[in-house]
């Protein structure tokens, strides 16, 4: 198992954002397993590709899964790691380098897909269990789910099928709506119900206001892309902006699908 001290978190973030922490590489479920019960409280870390850290970093050890990439296609299904990458087996993640473990903590979709319609079972561990889950034990919404609701760990999942028919297509039209150019988060807010986050924000004349290295995509105005050393507090800066406009514009209070660690949807202590 590989241990990295105070290692900067932003060559492990999609974001390129993020001060030292130490952190864990396990290499199996054992050691992923080990690590729990010597640090309950740490921090698990897949893709990177939501999150947003602090600058000064984490006093709390970083595990980080992407050693835990492991496949193997069995009678129940496709079983995978929670460090695996699901580009591999699902079209619509295609260019993102999101792993399963975090893709189902948070209900990953696109164009038109949600993982959760193609999870068998789950196995979730932590210092005290390690048990596998039903799809029928387990709740999923638009970016939610009961694990992470619960505050579960993923160790394993078993996907009924995988899908890659329109890896080409998907890739192409992510790449001209995405900013693949520059570091970001994906998509900053969750769309209100009826509506998108983008339109409400770009109607708010939002679109290309900076703070610091961080912008306002001017294509897409729900995404906040790093255009060299933007830092955590300038991201959070933007984001403040963006709900208090669109709040006194609409009347609208936009929740966060970028996760800020520290920081509460509607709370993010600036």
């Amino acid at each position: 198992m590989q241990t990295l001290k105070q290692e900067s978190l932003k060559n492990y973030t999609s974001f390129k954002i993020g001060g030292p922490a130490d952190i864990y590489l396990p290499e199996t479920i054992p050691e992923f397993i080990d690590l729990l019960k010597e640090y309950p409280q740490a921090f698990i870390l897949g893709g990177g590709t939501k999150m947003l850290f602090p600058d000064e970093g984490l006093v709390l050890p970083v595990i980080l899964t992407s050693k835990l990439n492991k496949i193997e296609e069995t009678p129940q299904g496709i079983q995978v790691e929670c460090g695996y990458r699901i580009s591999h087996i699902f079209d619509f993640a295609a260019g993102i380098p999101v792993t399963a473990g975090g893709a189902l903590y948070y209900n990953f979709g696109a164009f038109g897909h949600e993982l959760c319609s193609f999870v068998d079972k789950v196995r979730i561990i932590s210092s005290k269990e390690d048990k596998w889950l039903f799809r029928k034990d387990l709740f999923f919404n638009y970016r939610e789910s009961s694990l992470k609701e619960n505050h579960q760990i993923i160790a394993e999942v078993i996907f009924n099928k995988k899908q890659l028919s329109h890896t080409k297509s998907f890739l192409h039209l992510r790449q001209e709506k995405q900013p693949l150019k520059f570091p970001s988060a994906g998509s900053v807010f969750k769309n209100p119900q009826g509506n998108y986050a983008g339109k409400l924000i770009e109607a708010c004349g939002l679109k290309g206001l900076k703070d610091g290295d961080a912008e306002i995509w001017e294509k897409h105005a729900n995404f906040i892309i790093n255009k060299g050393q933007a830092s955590c507090q300038n991201v959070k800066s933007l984001v403040k902006k963006i709900q208090e406009s669109v709040k006194e514009k609409f009347g609208i209070m936009l929740e966060l699908e970028l996760e800020i660690y520290g920081a509460k949807d509607h709370d993010l202590k600036i």
